[in-house]
């Protein structure tokens, strides 16, 4: 995953293209619409990694992101290829349909719309090629990569050589001859299996079927999320019953409204004389909050009527945003006031969201230090990030820092007001016991 920093703010930029499903209004020289989110940014059209429609009228090309982002936005790379000139070009914003009416925009910065899918299409009998297109969020929540590819696979059998790690390669090819695709013996209940390597809340699975052949193959299979290996991981609750997936489709599917966790994903197909083939299996997922419940203290509780705004209060994750609702914390107005969470063990950790105040007072954050380490003191440990804005939601990464406790505190004199703090990471030096 790789961010791009705004300003040095500590809030940064999610290019969110990379995982989506590309389309164009038609393909010449093998030339696919997946080629411009191949993360590649080679302008020479020959090194293949440029999309490119046959001269049409109004050739268009999208990109599904599979979920609704809000979009800073689009950075184009245009080919070398003086014929294939984007002059004119237009982004259309959440438009599924390149051909139906829609509002356009030009391709300027800083629109932060909102969207799932981003159009692009020249008007005139032209040509449409594209090197390279990314779509940058400031969307503030933890970002959920794709998992899996850092994962190990096994798989219940293999027909030689389609192993099992070959669908979680990160490719989406469909033909079997890619060698791209896991592959099972015909066999009873064959499953296949990736380690996570730790446990994960999963937000989207994503399973690309075959495109040669056979689509019918995996209809029926099952997936399942959990901590088990007991019947190979089998037994771990279901997200959910592959009924049909076309040829060379990819489908996605959600657990429990995003949040069902486990370090194991499994796949197995009930029935004799199964086969099991995948093409490609993404699992999209962030690790669990580990400051949820933990001993939360501050510098000071301002609780007018009796209204309870202990620190506990940031890390109930009630997802509230109103200070009368109960689910924020805040001192009294006082001199560099502080709040801390103690972790109970020391975390590497990759990121701090914060989620401010929406009721009134949402500046009461601006100027907070994130601090991160292994002293008590917020003035021992080093910072990870300063909050420089008072938008509602805010995710900071913080380069693996590591320490047991996690705080905010701002140098004057002001009341400080947090409504949710989550933390996430992975314990330092714990070994994982199978469950």
């Amino acid at each position: 995953v790789v961010f791009i920093d705004v300003l040095g703010l500590g809030i940064r930029m999610l290019n969110v293209a990379g995982n989506g499903i590309a389309d164009q209004s038609s393909t010449i020289w093998n030339s696919s619409a997946q080629n411009a989110i191949d993360g590649k940014r080679m302008t020479e059209f020959n090194l293949g990694s440029c999309s490119l429609t046959d001269m049409e009228s109004d050739p268009w090309w999208k990109v599904d992101l599979g979920n609704t982002f809000k979009i800073h936005s689009v950075i184009i790379t245009s080919s070398n290829m003086i014929e294939y000139s984007l002059d004119g070009i237009e982004v259309w914003i959440n438009k599924p349909d390149p051909n139906e009416n829609s509002i356009r925009y030009n391709c300027t910065l800083n629109w932060d719309f909102r969207g799932r899918f981003v159009t692009l299409r020249l008007y005139g009998n032209r040509n449409l090629s594209l090197c390279e297109v990314k779509v940058y969020t400031t969307e503030y929540d933890y970002p959920q990569p794709n998992v899996a590819v850092k994962g190990q696979a096994v798989q219940s059998s293999t027909l030689y050589p389609a192993a099992a790690n070959r669908a979680i390669d990160g490719r989406r090819d469909t033909y079997y001859t890619e060698s791209s695709c896991s592959h099972t013996q015909e066999e009873t209940a064959p499953w296949w299996r990736v380690d996570l390597g730790q446990i994960f809340v999963v937000s989207t699975i994503k399973v690309t079927n075959r495109g040669d052949c056979c689509p019918e193959r995996l209809d029926g299979a099952q997936i399942h999320i959990g901590n088990s290996l007991q019947n190979n991981g089998n037994n771990n609750p279901r997200c959910a019953t592959i009924t049909h997936i076309p040829l060379g489709d990819t489908f996605s599917f959600t657990c429990e409204s995003g949040k069902m966790t486990g370090r194991y994903v499994n796949l197995v197909l009930p029935g004799d004389k199964k086969i099991l083939t995948l093409c490609e299996v993404e699992v999209y997922a962030k690790p669990p909050d580990v400051a949820k419940w933990k001993t939360a203290h501050q510098s000071s509780s301002w609780e007018p009527d009796g209204t309870p705004a202990g620190a506990y209060k940031a890390v109930k994750n009630c997802n509230r945003y109103k200070f009368t609702q109960y689910c924020c914390s805040r001192t009294e107005e006082e001199w560099d006031p502080w709040w801390r969470v103690d972790l109970g063990a020391v975390y590497r950790i990759s990121a701090v969201v914060i989620y401010n105040r929406k009721d009134c007072c949402s500046d009461y954050i601006t100027g907070a230090k994130i601090k991160i380490g292994k002293s008590l003191s917020h003035k021992d440990n080093p910072v990870c990030a300063t909050v420089h804005s008072a938008d509602l939601d805010q995710a900071f990464y913080c380069s693996e820092m590591e320490g047991q406790y996690v705080s905010l505190n701002i140098p004057q004199k002001i009341n400080l007001t947090i409504c949710g703090v989550e933390v996430f990471g992975s314990q330092v030096g714990m070994s994982f016991q199978h469950i």
